[in-house]
């Protein structure tokens, strides 16, 4: 395991927190139960630092799988020049905040990168993922074979993920015997449990 603790005090420096900060009035938060409907959210200053330690290309493709209510996406738009940046959210309801997060996004004035959400599974929407450089799946609801291995999601992405593809998986990890090599293991916070930091699997 790493050491390094990628999270750094200004990582939301170059973001437009403001227009990405999304409100929810219910509570939606997974607690840790697996479930395809539960929903979960990953912790954001985390989530930026993954990205600028990965310092993807200009102009790749991001794409996030099961992306809530969008404000990851639309923090990764902001981050870098990306080709393109990807959501697919099966909840209809919350799939629509993303939407309207996104307008809100566009007319503020940010320069943010070209956005997309689907309201689609993603175990059977896979054509984003054909030219995806990057994909990530913050998977703490994912369901497992074994309480911590995304054997379902591995094999999905084996079979439409390039070979060269940066894959992070937050909580849970992706099957190494459909082919997948983890590279490092990073720590964070975790709005999920108070108890244990969240684990990015890159």
């Amino acid at each position: 395991m790493e050491d390094d603790d990628p999270i750094e005090d200004d990582a939301e420096k170059d973001v437009d927190t403001d227009s990405i900060n999304i409100e929810s009035t219910d509570d939606e938060m997974c607690e840790g139960q697996e479930g395809e409907l539960t929903y979960g959210e990953m912790d954001l200053s985390f989530f930026i630092a993954l990205l600028r330690r990965l310092n993807p290309s200009p102009h790749s493709k991001f794409v996030d799988l099961g992306s809530g209510r969008g404000q990851l996406v639309l923090a990764a738009a902001q981050l870098f020049p990306w080709n393109l940046c990807t959501g697919i959210e099966i909840m209809p309801e919350v799939f629509e905040i993303g939407q309207g997060a996104l307008e809100v996004a566009q007319n503020s004035g940010s320069n943010i990168s070209p956005c997309e959400f689907f309201n689609a599974d993603i175990y059977k929407f896979t054509e984003p993922l054909a030219d995806a450089d990057v994909v990530f799946a913050y998977a703490t609801c994912f369901p497992t074979s074994d309480g911590e291995t995304l054997t379902r999601l591995s094999q999905i992405l084996a079979e439409h993920v390039r070979r060269d593809s940066i894959i992070i998986t937050v909580n849970k990890r992706l099957d190494c015997q459909a082919g997948f090599e983890l590279v490092e293991q990073l720590q964070g916070p975790n709005p999920d449990s108070v108890a244990s930091p969240a684990t990015a699997y890159v």
